[in-house]
C-alpha cells in the first residue's frame, strides 16, 4: 500500500492512495493503525508514505503535514508505530530536517526525497484541478 498526502501532485501508482491535506491523510493512517492493532500487523503495512510538509492553500487555509509527524512520532516513543516500511518527505523547507530526524528517532526509516528527482522520475505527477 502507498499513501501519498501531497496538495499539488500525486503518486502514479494505480493503486496509491492519495490526499490533498493532512486532516485527510492522517485520518486514513488512524484507520489503518487501529486497524493493525486489532487483526494484525501484516494485514495493514504501509509499503511507502510520502508526505509533502509544506502543503498549500488548495483548501483556503494554509497548511503542513506536522499533525502527521507528530502522530507518528508520539506513537513511536511508545513504541507502538504504524506498520509503514519507509517514510518520504519531499519539501523545499530546510527546516524540515527537524522533522524528518524526529521520525528516524521514533524508529521510522525516513528519507528526504528532491521533489525535482521524484517529478523528473515520474513517481509524482502534478494534479490537474479542473
Amino acid at each position: 500500500m502507498i499513501i501519498c498526502i501531497d496538495d499539488t501532485r500525486m503518486h502514479t501508482d494505480p493503486k496509491a492512495e492519495n490526499y490533498t491535506t493532512a486532516e485527510h491523510g492522517l485520518y486514513r493512517l488512524v484507520q489503518l493503525w487501529t486497524n493493525q492493532n486489532s487483526m494484525g500487523d501484516a494485514i495493514f503495512n504501509v509499503d511507502e508514505l510520502w508526505l509533502d510538509h509544506d502543503l498549500g492553500n488548495c483548501t483556503g487555509f494554509a497548511s503542513t503535514t506536522n499533525l502527521v509527524f507528530a502522530w507518528l512520532r508520539t506513537l513511536g516513543m511508545m513504541n507502538d508505530h504504524l506498520n509503514v516500511n519507509v517514510i518520504y518527505v519531499h519539501s523545499a523547507n530546510p527546516t524540515i530536517t527537524k522533522y524528518v530526524d524526529s521520525l528516524s528517532d521514533a524508529g521510522y526509516i525516513v528519507k528526504r526525497a528532491s521533489i525535482f528527482e521524484v517529478v523528473r522520475s515520474g513517481i509524482l505527477v502534478e494534479r490537474e484541478y479542473a
